[in-house]
């Protein structure tokens, strides 16, 4: 990945966002979330381990929302990632933990436009947290899940395939079948 601006600013809105359009809703834009142990665990072991760390982030304009999507977890000191556009021209940003936790103080630690990811921070210890895994591992025809918030619906897992694997615009992505509607932008992809 390459090096991307750093802030510990609190968080605010950009502009000037490329959005892929479709092809955010069928190649993912983020590494696939390895689960925390390493023997192969079913889609409801994968499921069960993957919720904690889904979160619902909500873009806000004036204390008005504008947009929602998820994210996910990476560290236990609160840091998560999402998709850029999720928090696209947002004035502030509301992070909800799966266990219903609301954090109204989010700050923007860095952004990549290129990949569409933003890396924010809450201010919370203990989270329950994903890890990356290694995704030039991933094969055309694995299965993969996904885990997100379509149109507010908390906590929706969904399963598909490696599709394929490209290389758009320099940008190395995996091509994926399953399902990402809007509101799920920014949630991990998963493999077993």
């Amino acid at each position: 990945m390459k090096p991307v601006k750093q802030q510990a600013t609190r968080f605010e809105g950009r502009a000037g966002m490329r959005v892929f359009g479709s092809v955010v809703t069928s190649l993912v834009l983020l590494p696939f979330a390895a689960p925390l142990a390493a023997q192969e665990l079913t889609p409801r072991q994968i499921a069960a381990r993957a919720r904690p760390a889904v979160v619902l982030v909500t873009a806000l304009s004036d204390g008005e929302e504008i947009g929602q999507g998820s994210g996910f977890v990476v560290s236990a000191d609160g840091r998560l990632v999402t998709n850029r556009h999720v928090i696209e021209g947002a004035k502030s940003l509301r992070v909800t933990l799966a266990g219903g936790e609301v954090y109204e103080r989010v700050f923007l630690v860095s952004e990549d436009a290129n990949r569409d990811l933003a890396i924010l921070r809450i201010p919370a210890n203990g989270l329950a947290r994903l890890r990356f895994g290694d995704d030039s591992r991933a094969e055309m025809g694995d299965p993969v899940y996904v885990m997100g918030n379509p149109r507010g619906l908390e906590g929706t897992f969904t399963d598909g395939l490696v599709s394929a694997k490209r290389t758009i615009d320099g940008t190395e992505l995996i091509q994926i079948s399953a399902p990402i509607s809007p509101g799920s932008s920014g949630g991990p992809v998963l493999n077993a």
